[in-house]
């Protein structure tokens, strides 16, 4: 072999591995930026459900990430909840009604036994849950339904000055109960031992 061959070798094999490093490059880019657009994704659909499920305001930073069920505020997901079942049982939905336990169960683990993200997989009651708060105006509906229970409070507060209930983000769930029943039924009375608590 001639130097000239030995050169001509060592060009051919510097290009080689140049394209064979560019590819490799090129193909790890494809895969980061992938992984990044699952990322981006992820953190929207986690945004997404946070927010239909009602964060408390010490996770509000975290609102495109997995919470768990303590970071719900559990007060409001129940009123959510009850609007939610109600709109089922008024309508034609072929929806499963959703109850605290079946979200408390859902957002107990990130993942499902398969490992599987569950906000991709399984629970279709949830998902159901969070396509109706998104596509059939469910939060319009949720925030009509606030508005009635607040008129409902302010009247029960003015019938009974000796009750103090200053801080609605404070009653408990019982206590929404009986605003939801007084809503769904005018006769109904109020138990004062109950708001009282």
């Amino acid at each position: 072999m001639n130097k000239k061959s030995i050169w001509r070798s060592i060009f051919v094999l510097i290009c080689v591995l140049i394209i064979v490093g560019g590819v490799i490059h090129y193909q790890k880019q494809q895969r980061m930026q992938q992984e990044l657009a699952q990322q981006i994704l992820l953190g929207q659909e986690y945004k997404r459900q946070n927010s239909a499920f009602s964060l408390v305001r010490g996770y509000s930073n975290m609102k495109e990430q997995y919470v768990g069920y303590e970071g719900i505020d559990q007060e409001e997901l129940f009123v959510r909840l009850t609007v939610y079942n109600e709109w089922i049982n008024s309508s034609d939905s072929q929806y499963k009604e959703v109850t605290m336990e079946d979200v408390k169960e859902y957002l107990s683990n990130q993942y499902n036994e398969d490992g599987s993200l569950r906000i991709y997989a399984g629970y279709d009651n949830i998902r159901d849950y969070m396509e109706w708060y998104y596509k059939n105006e469910g939060d319009e509906d949720i925030q009509e339904y606030w508005a009635d229970l607040q008129e409902l409070l302010i009247e029960f507060a003015t019938q009974n000055p000796n009750i103090d209930i200053n801080d609605v983000g404070s009653m408990s769930i019982a206590q929404w109960q009986e605003l939801i029943k007084k809503k769904n039924d005018s006769s109904y009375e109020i138990n004062v031992e109950i708001m009282k608590e």
